[in-house]
């Protein structure tokens, strides 16, 4: 690390001191960062905590604890809701494109929007081509992953005094494994990936 310089940059500049050589590396979310470099056409390899061990969950569904308990129904359909429409953008990806375009008008101010859009939706698409959504459906999240977080966290962030808490009361696939796709729609999806996993590969 005595060789390594490390430079605080505002994260609206973060891809763009890369970009400019301003520096030889950045430190952050491939699925925001790599969408931003890519769509200008600059060559860039992500490496991942995970290749190290450090496995972790970028995405949740998150809500407070009063409203999971009183109204676990809501909270079960706006997570159905949301796989559902995950699910389509998933097997429809040119149609969620385009809505998401039409949606977003103001994207066609910049002529690399679209590819912008493509990639990152691809980057998304290719986070989600594992085994655990495959085998338990969208959604579903390993206990031992975010057991693994919890203790990341507790080691290197948490104040003395804090309490660990428990996995269950932070994380539940309660809701979750209705929506799956088939293994024909796997397919299809593994394949339009291959695009995109060889940046975080």
């Amino acid at each position: 690390m005595g060789s390594v310089e490390l430079v605080h940059v505002d994260n609206k500049v973060l891809e763009r001191i890369l970009i400019e050589k301003q520096v030889d590396a950045i430190m952050g979310f491939g699925s925001s960062s790599l969408p931003v470099i890519l769509s200008k056409g600059v060559p860039v390899r992500w490496m991942l905590y995970s290749s190290v061990g450090m496995r972790t969950y970028g995405q949740t569904i998150t809500t407070q604890p009063k409203t999971l308990e009183a109204e676990p129904a809501v909270c079960a359909a706006m997570t159905d809701a949301l796989l559902e429409a995950e699910a389509f953008t998933l097997t429809n990806p040119q149609e969620s494109l385009e809505i998401f375009l039409k949606e977003v008008p103001e994207m066609a101010l910049n002529s690399g929007s679209k590819e912008f859009a493509r990639i990152g939706l691809g980057m998304w698409h290719s986070g989600i081509d594992h085994p655990e959504p495959r085998e338990h459906g969208l959604g579903w999240s390993d206990p031992a992953t975010y057991t693994e977080m919890i203790e990341l966290v507790m080691e290197y962030l948490a104040a003395p005094a804090m309490k660990k808490p428990e996995p269950d009361a932070l994380f539940t696939n309660r809701f979750v494994g209705k929506v799956k796709l088939t293994s024909q729609e796997w397919a299809q999806v593994h394949e339009r990936v291959a695009e995109f996993a060889k940046y975080v590969s």
